[in-house]
């Protein structure tokens, strides 16, 4: 049974999605963790766990302060005509819950701490969370660090085959433990 199901009957909290993530990773000896969007979130603070071996973050917000406000409501508002959240009363009170969590979890405070390989991903078209995250991130990154940049990419970049092309061949390399690594710590890819 997963934290967020002990815990808290599903209830919606970013705290619940990294005690699931940490129980998850803790089950295998050796894992590449790729979080996207609000998923980075979780996947940056659990990859300070010693069975991560390297990181992928597509499109992920730093901080709470890179993202507008107009699009957490719409995410809420879509949540709650699904009933995929429970657990919250109101737009108020998952407010509350939500900045808490970003405060304390903020991939912005947790990135510097993470001495692994780390691929950040980020669309310069992006329209929900600006490519300035991900490039704060990167300077703050202190471990082995790449940057792909993808053109014309906004933020559902999963669904371009190039860019997952790339970030499979990027995991690869680490877990192959390859000698190869990639040319040039910046890359550019045009979608």
């Amino acid at each position: 049974m997963m934290s967020s199901e002990k815990n808290g009957n599903g209830t919606f909290r970013i705290l619940n999605w990294i005690e699931d993530l940490i129980e998850i990773v803790e089950r295998f000896k050796s894992v590449h963790l790729v979080g996207f969007s609000l998923g980075g979130v979780p996947a940056t603070y659990v990859s300070r766990l010693s069975a991560v071996k390297s990181l992928v973050l597509v499109a992920v917000p730093c901080s709470l302060d890179v993202m507008r406000d107009d699009l957490i409501r719409k995410a809420y508002e879509n949540a709650v005509a699904k009933k995929s959240l429970k657990g919250v009363r109101d737009f108020d009170e998952f407010m509350l819950n939500f900045r808490k969590d970003m405060e304390e979890f903020a991939p912005i405070k947790w990135i510097e701490r993470i001495n692994k390989p780390v691929l950040f991903v980020h669309g310069t078209d992006d329209d929900v969370i600006p490519i300035e995250s991900s490039r704060i991130m990167y300077e703050r990154a202190v471990g082995d660090k790449y940057f792909l940049e993808v053109r014309n990419g906004g933020h559902r970049l999963r669904n371009h085959e190039s860019v997952m092309r790339a970030v499979a061949e990027w995991i690869l390399m680490y877990y192959k433990r390859s000698k190869y690594k990639w040319d040039t710590k910046h890359l550019l890819i045009h979608v």
